[in-house]
């Protein structure tokens, strides 16, 4: 399954429209104001499915989110250090994730089996993702770590 993260075109404030292959839409994600970073994925009806929050120490965010998911808690994702190499840890499904220098894509293993790819698009008007998963029912998972690396962790 391929899914296609896009950010609105409008001004707003981190809006996301979320498409599968065929251009249907299937999700939708926006950022929340919270103390630290909080990302929200909806289904088409507006029910709150998935929640990625930054952990925070005092003022100073750590590398490390917190997964929700239908409102509770699964487990985190963390960045580990990594020479030119990012590297996150899913401890709540045993994924790990290994990027290339630039931080633009990312490869997904359980095991050494391949779940799934994420991927920045270049040149396009918004900022824009392609989730690839193996399997359908890793989509909400996949979208997750998208939002914890590529919102966050990037600088946005």
């Amino acid at each position: 399954m391929k899914l296609i993260f896009k950010k609105r075109f409008c001004p707003s404030f981190g809006r996301y429209n979320i498409y599968d292959e065929t251009e249907e839409l299937v999700f939708t994600g926006a950022r929340h104001l919270s103390w630290g970073y909080c990302f929200k994925i909806f289904d088409t009806g507006g029910n709150c499915l998935g929640t990625v929050k930054e952990k925070m120490f005092l003022i100073v965010p750590l590398q490390e989110f917190e997964v929700y998911k239908n409102g509770s808690f699964v487990g985190c994702i963390r960045r580990e250090s990594a020479f030119f190499k990012r590297r996150y840890d899913i401890d709540f499904n045993d994924w790990s994730a290994e990027g290339n220098a630039l931080g633009k894509e990312y490869e997904v293993y359980l095991n050494g089996t391949f779940v799934a790819r994420l991927s920045k698009k270049l040149f396009k008007w918004t900022d824009t993702y392609e989730i690839e998963v193996v399997r359908n029912e890793d989509a909400l998972d996949a979208l997750l770590l998208a939002a914890a690396i590529y919102e966050r962790v990037s600088g946005k």
